[in-house]
């Protein structure tokens, strides 16, 4: 499930925003979808399934790097590298790798997933089968730009040379966090929602609504590491709200997310009266008993506060986890966030570092590992101790 969360990121790093919800201009437009929201879904999907056998780096390239790109074909001794007007602006040579590759893109379609298991279809298309030898090519120094490779007939799609290409990585990944805040969160995709839930606020899981302690205590930790690490590069780009960029709140991006987890853990423990091993660390589940099923909903998620609970709907059954894998996890969110917000809140960041200590003191001795039914495959919980260890220190 880690693994479908990451890839959904990634797939959303360059994802255009919802035309509804735009405000101001997107930090990272140059590398967004450009395929406009308000277009039919089958229109999209059509563009989509003309993907090119030239595979650049989407996200762009920086002037100083080496950047590479693969073509998948019969055969090719020779690239172009073209401007946006179609005019040659570099040449260079393909290297057969002496490796296949084949692929093809499947589509299926719905017309309503919320009310049929799986959802009805309204069509399916698949794209042609590209297959053959993989060739390397490497695009030689050209001022930054916007530009396309060609090979023969073929051409990529569009690819940015710039400094900043990864900084734009950044502020579009920040913005998926933003689409999954649950609670009343300033969420910039959707209204409040799941007010009634025993801890609110959170993240919501891996596309549906579940708060599950091993995905939001992951990304917590992993968001306040990042705050820490990269703090010279943690800018402050968004408001709360991140359809808003004109006004910003004055927190660095990584370290507000990274907050809105420390939040939900703080809720969690206060709720639990400061006992540790009655903390709440997830929230739903899905047909699994007493849990309701959350998955016999996929709507918006302020909507399912409407729902009955065998949609997923209140109450939503509160999970109490205090396990080294999930805890292990917060306490290093809590530390990070307890250093790293302390020149903007110091009461908010003394609250953190104690918590993170009980939490910490509670879970050490015991080193074990959650067993839901959300998960399977065995857990390793000494590095999440130490990783509670190492931010505390």
């Amino acid at each position: 499930m880690l693994k479908r969360l990451l890839l959904v990121t990634v797939l959303l790093l360059v994802s255009t925003t919802f035309a509804q919800y735009v405000t101001d201009p997107l930090p990272y437009a140059k590398i967004a979808n450009p395929l406009p929201d308000t277009m039919d879904q089958i229109n999209r999907d059509s563009i989509n399934l003309k993907f090119s056998p030239i595979r650049i780096n989407q996200a762009g390239y920086r002037p100083e790097d080496k950047k590479y790109f693969y073509y998948i074909g019969s055969g090719a001794t020779s690239f172009t590298v073209v401007d946006l007007s179609g005019q040659t602006v570099a040449n260079g040579t393909l290297s057969n790798t002496g490796k296949t590759a084949s692929g093809q893109l499947k589509i299926k379609a719905s017309n309503n997933a919320q009310l049929v298991t799986g959802g009805d279809t309204r069509y399916t298309m698949q794209s042609p089968v590209y297959s053959g030898t993989v060739f390397e090519g490497q695009i030689p120094d050209i001022p930054p730009g916007t530009y396309k490779i060609k090979v023969g007939n073929d051409l990529s799609a569009k690819f940015v040379i710039d400094e900043n290409v990864y900084g734009w990585i950044r502020d579009a990944l920040m913005k998926f966090y933003g689409v999954n805040r649950c609670g009343d969160s300033k969420s910039w995709f959707h209204a409040g929602c799941h007010l009634k839930d025993t801890v609110t606020g959170g993240w919501h899981d891996c596309g549906d609504h579940l708060k599950e302690g091993a995905t939001m205590s992951y990304a917590a930790a992993v968001l306040g590491l990042a705050a820490a690490v990269f703090s010279d590069r943690d800018v402050d780009v968004y408001s709360a709200n991140q359809a808003i960029t004109q006004t910003t709140d004055g927190i660095p991006d990584i370290l507000y997310e990274a907050k809105h987890g420390a939040d939900f853990v703080l809720q969690s423990y206060d709720k639990a009266g400061g006992q540790v091993g009655k903390m709440i660390t997830s929230v739903g589940g899905f047909g699994n008993a007493g849990y309701g099923d959350d998955h016999s909903w996929w709507g918006r998620p302020e909507n399912q506060d409407l729902m009955p609970s065998v949609r997923g709907g209140p109450p939503r059954a509160p999970r109490s986890e205090p396990t080294t894998d999930y805890l292990g996890k917060y306490a290093a969110n809590l530390a990070f966030v307890s250093k790293l917000y302390r020149p903007y809140d110091a009461i908010y960041a003394d609250r953190c570092l104690k918590v993170a200590k009980a939490i910490y003191d509670y879970t050490l001795p015991k080193l074990n590992s959650t067993s839901t039914p959300a998960y399977s495959g065995a857990t390793i919980v000494t590095d999440d101790a130490a990783f509670g260890c190492i931010a505390l220190l």
